[in-house]
């Protein structure tokens, strides 16, 4: 658990290096969205990003998340979204155009709506429905999103990030499911570079 709140830190410090705002103009007329923003990365992200001029388009999962964010700056525009849902994925879709000009996409979705296996252990204490749920969010939930919004993103020749984790390469053994779902990301970004 240490060592992904780190490896969280250090991806964080990453993405912080890369897009260096002060080098990037107006940044004040750019917008982007990310998934997974009640707490954590995700939510440290739409903040920083906001602070720094960005329309945020961050979605949460939970109603008390999506007024936090609201209330953290006005460049950030909240909403709900259930990323295994098309559904919801579809209704974020149409809130995210709403606020967008008929020309205008997204700079960059950042994917990092995920989840982490409810029982630490050896394969035996893993269940099917377990996996398909780590799966699920960590996976379709990824796709679903990517896939919706990646005409906005190519409007503007912008960027997809998606979280990962050294567990996709590193597996432990009590991590199998988690680490199974983060290689099944890195290969799907692999895939559509």
């Amino acid at each position: 658990m240490l060592l992904n709140l780190v490896l969280l830190f250090i991806l964080y410090k990453v993405l912080d290096y890369v897009i260096r705002i002060p080098f990037i103009s107006n940044v004040d007329r750019r917008k982007i969205m990310v998934t997974g923003c009640d707490s954590g990365l995700g939510r440290l992200f739409a903040i920083r990003m906001a602070n720094k001029g960005v329309t945020v388009f961050a979605s949460c999962m939970t109603d008390d998340g999506k007024k936090q964010l609201e209330q953290s700056s006005t460049n950030i525009k909240a909403f709900i979204m259930d990323t295994t849902d098309v559904d919801s994925v579809q209704k974020a879709y149409e809130f995210v155009t709403g606020h967008l000009a008929s020309n205008e996409g997204l700079w960059g979705i950042m994917n990092n709506a995920g989840c982490m296996q409810q029982i630490l252990g050896p394969l035996e204490w893993q269940s099917g429905e377990e996996f398909k749920r780590v799966l699920t969010v960590n996976v379709v939930g990824h796709h679903n999103v990517t896939k919706t919004f990646l005409p906005l993103v190519k409007m503007t020749r912008g960027r997809l990030a998606f979280t990962s984790s050294a567990a996709g390469r590193l597996p432990e053994p009590v991590l199998t499911l988690y680490a199974a779902s983060k290689h099944a990301i890195d290969g799907y970004v692999s895939c559509i570079r």
